[in-house]
Parts: structure tokens; sequence; C-alpha cells
């Protein structure tokens, strides 16, 4: 964890970090939020690198044109493609994630 709060300090040196937890849900991304109100999440592999990239575009693309809160990557690096420097980070977003198995117990 230490190593990804010193990237993000590297690329964003005027954001202040005061609180760090990990957020252990993450299948393909190690996922950290900061000061309780930040989402950072760094890829764990080179695949996953390339999906974080084109989800970024996307959502950036949609960006105020849907009605529903939705991630806006503010910080990001993706200047060296590797895992543990690619990030992306964005205001955690309040109520509780979508899961699958949640969808379908509610479906008759």
């Amino acid at each position: 964890m230490n190593d990804y709060i010193k990237r993000i300090k590297a690329v964003y040196p005027e954001l202040m970090i005061e609180d760090v937890y990990p957020n252990d849900n993450g299948q393909n991304n190690d996922v950290l939020i900061i000061n309780n109100s930040l989402v950072f999440r760094f890829p764990k592999y080179n695949k996953g690198i390339v999906s974080l990239i084109e989800e970024t575009k996307i959502l950036e693309h949609i960006r105020g044109t849907i009605s529903i809160p939705i991630p806006c990557p503010t910080y990001k690096s993706f200047e060296r493609l590797e895992p543990g420097k690619v990030f992306t980070g964005y205001k955690r977003i309040e109520g509780k994630p979508f899961w699958n198995e949640h969808l379908i117990k509610r479906i008759p």
C-alpha cells in the first residue's frame, strides 16, 4: 500500500492524504480509499491496464450525458504502463455496489 501512496504523491504532490485504507473487493485492481472520499484503482496485471484505460475513456465520454452518478476519473496516471504505476482516482460515490448476486435475487 505504501508504494501506491508514494506513486500517487509523485504524480499529484498537492493531494493531501490524511487517511488511507484498502478495499479488498477488487479482483483485477488493488483499491485504496483515501480520505474516505476518493477511490484509487491500481491494476494488478497488464491486461487490467488496458481495461482501465478503455474504461476511463468511456467514463470521460459519457460524463454529463446520463443522470445517474458515475465515476469521474479526476486523477490518472498512464505514463508508465506497468502494474503499480498506472492508476485512476475519482470521488467516491455513496451507495452500495451492484453485485450480480444481488440483482439475480431480485429478478422473479
